[in-house]
């Protein structure tokens, strides 16, 4: 499997095209048509972590409803995975992206006290 069939599977609701793959190579410095079994697990990572981001704030409908089909997407749980997956690879999320999404963050400061 490659990193692009890695990508657009876990972030298939989003539907992430070629252009979002881009995203990838340029933060993360990972070329998407490599086997993701030669790569180090944290640059699949960080490579899934980038297109994330990108998405996050790209604009785009939220939801869509026509003669009576329905759909919308919940950006918020989205950048909770975002948030996740950065603290679960110890990769530092981008502040700004996570403010811009709506979402806070509590940092331990309880080493200043």
């Amino acid at each position: 499997m490659t990193v692009s069939d890695y990508i657009k599977q876990k972030l298939r609701a989003f539907g992430v095209v070629e252009a979002d793959l881009v995203d990838a190579w340029l933060y993360a410095g990972v070329t998407v048509d490599e086997d993701i079994e030669e790569l180090e697990p944290i640059d699949v990572a960080k490579a899934l972590i980038s297109v994330l981001a990108a998405l996050l704030l790209a604009p785009r409908q939220s939801n869509i409803s026509e003669s009576g089909f329905s759909q919308s997407w919940d950006f918020t749980k989205a950048a909770s995975y975002y948030q996740w997956l950065c603290k679960r690879w110890g990769v530092d999320a981008d502040e700004d992206l996570l403010e811009a999404a709506g979402l806070s963050t509590v940092k331990n400061a309880s080493n200043l006290w």
